[in-house]
């Protein structure tokens, strides 16, 4: 076996978890499975993760952050509508060729409200992904040069909101047409809340 630096060990063993977890479900998720999906001692997995909740943790974060990463690096400067399309079509591109990672997802953030273990885990989730929508709408506003007429918070927690539904029902269907008209639907109703830096008014609430 290779010997790695501790984090690039880490970041080994947490895509051995996704890879476990996303395939076989949490339940079938053990640290022996972990360990041998990525080819490595049991004792190599416990002195990088003390137990399966941290690595189901660790696998939560990856899983956001990339989801983050693609959303920001589709964001380029655009005509507004065009670069809200692009970053909605980037997005659904990546939920529809991993559904057992956003299924996945789900499931972590169910767990965690049963399981003591994985106490907070839902709520790290929500913070997440308000952050994120927040990041994402900020680079939006920067990249085509859009002041929100709204805060961006409000507009943060109605796009991460709207963005789980849609998931979760393609989930349940996997109809692909059906999520994209959905997020761009969401798209365009945000983007009618930017207006152009030269013309934009203090934020207001929400109605």
């Amino acid at each position: 076996m290779t010997r790695l630096p501790i984090d690039q060990r880490r970041r080994q063993l947490v895509r051995a978890a996704l890879a476990v977890a996303t395939r076989e479900g949490l339940d079938r998720t053990t640290m022996r499975a972990i360990a041998a999906e990525a080819g490595v001692a049991l004792g190599v997995l416990h002195y990088c993760f003390t137990d399966k909740a941290e690595i189901l943790r660790a696998v939560a974060h990856h899983i956001h952050t990339t989801g983050l990463d693609v959303a920001l690096a589709a964001v380029g400067r655009q005509e507004p509508d065009r670069l809200v399309a692009s970053v909605v079509e980037a997005y659904v591109a990546m939920v529809v060729v991993a559904p057992r990672r956003y299924q996945l997802e789900f499931e972590l953030a169910l767990a965690s409200l049963r399981d003591p273990e994985l106490a907070g885990l839902a709520a790290d989730r929500q913070a997440t992904k308000l952050m994120n929508a927040r990041a994402v709408l900020e680079a939006i506003a920067d990249r085509a040069g859009l002041v929100w007429s709204v805060p961006v918070d409000v507009l943060a927690r109605r796009l991460a909101i709207e963005i789980d539904g849609a998931v979760l029902a393609w989930l349940i269907d996997r109809d692909d047409v059906a999520l994209a008209v959905a997020l761009h639907d969401t798209g365009g109703r945000l983007r009618a809340f930017g207006q152009a830096a030269t013309e934009a008014v203090s934020p207001s609430p929400v109605p």
